[in-house]
């Protein structure tokens, strides 16, 4: 038993910071306050969000960090409404 079902609808590689800012915005990237005015402006704020947020949790890790743009799967999905 489940609450929610889902569907897969699409599965690719890409890179890290190949993320758009209206990806980031649809993975909600979190306000964490920012520290740097000027890449935020030049990165655009919901990245800069993500890329904050990336890096507080898997930046410590070798080789996840927003720097280095690890190859990363994207998966989207959709909502599957219950059957009646």
């Amino acid at each position: 038993a489940s609450r929610l079902r889902l569907e897969v609808t699409d599965v690719r590689v890409e890179r890290l910071q190949s993320i758009t800012e209206e990806d980031a915005r649809l993975e909600g990237a979190p306000n964490l306050g920012i520290s740097n005015l000027r890449v935020a402006l030049d990165m655009g704020f919901a990245r800069y969000h993500f890329a904050s947020f990336w890096d507080v949790t898997f930046g410590e890790q070798k080789g996840l960090s927003w720097a280095s743009s690890p190859w990363v799967w994207r998966v989207a999905f959709k909502k599957i409404s219950e059957p009646s």
